[in-house]
């Protein structure tokens, strides 16, 4: 059974990282960042672009709607798409001119789709993160943590996979150093802009799961 989303982030991590269900006070800092072509031209059309303020509530609304929620081994259901915050430095003291750039910011969305069918014990693994801030090794922290936390919320899930654009390099470097094997490229799976490019299937099994 769903309950409302809490502002308690499921992870926390170093560089000021913490991953939690998103709020609609994200809405804005959501727009800032997912407002990327680059990005767009790597992700879904499922994420617009240009990518406003009502489409930051709207994603939202989707990551907030507890039907689509999924049911862990134990304990209600819990949402599939979390938001990546900045939080302030704790030895930050902000006056009343600067608080507004010490609050927290969501700079990112990490989200798992449960599969169906003969699929049912594997998980896609989507994510992406504000320009600002590649480079730094906050995506790939991010990413073996959730996978972590997937792991032990899911106990049946056996395997985590994602799928990249081809030439979108930074996820697959991203993948690579947490352990996810690159295992294939669908040829002319993408059609984005106006041309086709390859889709990398990359996966990740459950330790001690014989393969």
């Amino acid at each position: 059974m769903a309950t409302p989303p809490t502002t308690a982030p499921i992870l926390t991590l170093s560089h000021n990282i913490a991953i939690r269900p998103f709020l609609s006070s994200d809405a804005a800092s959501l727009a800032l960042h997912a407002n990327d072509k680059e990005m767009w031209l790597n992700g879904p059309d499922i994420v617009p672009f240009p990518f406003t303020l009502s489409d930051g509530l709207a994603y939202i609304a989707r990551a907030n709607d507890t039907t689509s929620w999924a049911q862990p081994s134990t304990g209600p259901a819990v949402p599939t798409m979390y938001a990546i915050i900045l939080t302030p430095s704790p030895t930050t003291t902000a006056t009343e001119a600067d608080a507004a750039e010490n609050e927290e910011k969501c700079i990112g969305s990490i989200e798992f789709v449960p599969g169906t069918d003969i699929h049912s014990r594997t998980f896609k693994l989507g994510y992406w993160l504000g320009r600002e801030y590649w480079g730094k090794g906050i995506m790939s922290k991010v990413v073996a943590a959730f996978v972590g936390w997937v792991w032990g919320r899911f106990e049946r899930v056996v395997r985590i996979e994602a799928e990249v654009h081809d030439f979108n390099r930074g996820s697959g470097r991203v993948l690579e150093k947490v352990g996810f094997v690159r295992e294939g490229t669908l040829r002319c799976a993408v059609w984005k802009e106006g041309r086709l490019a390859g889709l990398e299937v990359w996966g990740l099994v459950r330790e001690g799961v014989v393969v």
